[in-house]
């Protein structure tokens, strides 16, 4: 997303400048929390820096905080903050090298700092009423600093002599499975290789609830895992083994897809757990993206699906709640259990007959006018998007004309 977004013309919205000095003034309390949750969590790493006057932690968090308000804006001169968090965080690498830590775990200390941050962001984007365009773009920009400074670490790391752990070729792999645009299969072939990671046809990717800590999880040797708090998730290769994470309740398993493709199995994961932290999706440990496509893909395109509604399900829309509700329910869970009268009234918890009774309710009501089985598709994605709230907050378009809710 662009940096431009946030001079779009919403009322609420701060342009740049404004944005900035907003979230200067909480620049000591931020910093403040940001200290105290990387000491927590590392405390041993912590200290070792505390005792470096110009590394403390206080010092490069303070500084880092300063550099992302800095280049917020289209007028920030964000090259020249993008070259001196460069700097800093390769003299960051080299001291690293020299005191014999990982790169890995200011990585880690980085991520603790930005979950802090994306939780200050969501607080500020409530209080202030802010769209969510601009939150994504605090979350996406922050997540890219991130990202540039643990590569400009790395290369003052290896810069002073230290040498790339194996953990490291394998988080470059991992991070060019999911690259979007995608990268090419002879890249991804060396890369793999170089991290001694056999390159499979397909893989899955399971994508994990915010705050999930997956540092000390016990994973397959062939899971490639991103343990950034704010959004962890793992890339399986080929067949899915059992291991314990996937017990995570509002985990998601993406898509099995081809192995060039991961990012795509990541997004429509990260997508499902995000409608599962809505309460729209069971939370289902894991939920299988597979086993939900109505609902996923009725989420994308609720505009279309609202104003073709009421073609598609006719009078059903004009009943009640108390009856409509129940109805939709067994019809849509009906179409997903193959027309099995038996599966349906195992997933709704009610009886056979109990379903049966339904469907005769519907088929007297639509007069046995439901689209047919070309159009078997459209109905379930117009039923998953009416049903996507909670009960008695469901959606309602108008029986005819318009849309409405």
């Amino acid at each position: 997303m662009s940096s431009t977004a946030l001079a779009r013309p919403y009322a609420a919205t701060p342009p740049p400048h404004e944005l900035r000095r907003l979230l200067g003034r909480h620049v000591p309390a931020a910093v403040r929390e940001m200290e105290h949750e990387v000491a927590a969590h590392l405390p041993l790493y912590a200290d070792a820096f505390n005792d470096t006057p110009d590394f403390s932690v206080r010092r490069i968090v303070e500084r880092t905080v300063r550099l992302f308000l800095a280049t917020l804006g289209p007028a920030s001169g964000g090259g020249t903050q993008t070259a001196e968090l460069t700097a800093l965080y390769q003299r960051i690498g080299a001291e690293h090298s020299r005191a014999g830590h990982s790169v890995d775990t200011l990585r880690t200390a980085l991520g603790v700092a930005g979950q802090v941050a994306r939780r200050r962001f969501i607080k500020d984007a409530y209080r202030l009423r802010w769209p969510e365009a601009t939150l994504e773009f605090l979350i996406e920009s922050a997540g890219a600093l991130i990202q540039t400074a643990v590569d400009s670490a790395l290369g003052g790391f290896e810069q002073e002599g230290g040498q790339e752990l194996p953990g490291r070729r394998r988080a470059r792999l991992r991070d060019a499975l999911v690259a979007d645009p995608p990268m090419d299969l002879s890249s991804l072939s060396a890369l793999a290789e170089a991290a001694k990671w056999p390159l499979p046809g397909t893989v899955t990717v399971l994508a994990l609830p915010p705050g999930t800590r997956t540092e000390r999880a016990v994973l397959p040797d062939e899971a490639l895992a991103h343990h950034r708090p704010e959004a962890p998730f793992v890339i399986l290769p080929g067949d899915r083994q059992p291991f314990p994470l996937l017990r995570t309740e509002g985990a998601a398993l993406g898509p099995a897809v081809p192995v060039a493709r991961a990012a795509d199995s990541l997004r429509w994961a990260r997508h499902a757990v995000d409608l599962t932290l809505r309460g729209l999706l069971p939370s289902a440990a894991p939920l299988d993206c597979a086993d939900h496509l109505a609902a996923l893909v009725a989420s994308r395109a609720g505009d279309l699906l609202d104003a073709v509604a009421a073609e598609t399900l006719g009078p059903l829309l004009s009943l009640p709640e108390r009856r409509r509700g129940p109805l939709l329910r067994t019809l849509l869970t009906y179409l997903e259990s193959g027309d099995n009268a038996v599966a349906t009234a195992r997933r709704l918890f009610v009886h056979e007959q109990t379903v049966r009774y339904r469907l005769r309710q519907i088929a007297e009501v639509t007069r046995d006018c439901l689209p047919g089985t070309d159009r078997r598709l459209e109905t379930m994605l117009v039923l998953a998007r009416l049903l996507d709230g909670t009960p008695g907050e469901r959606r309602l378009p108008a029986p005819r004309g318009g849309r409405g809710r």
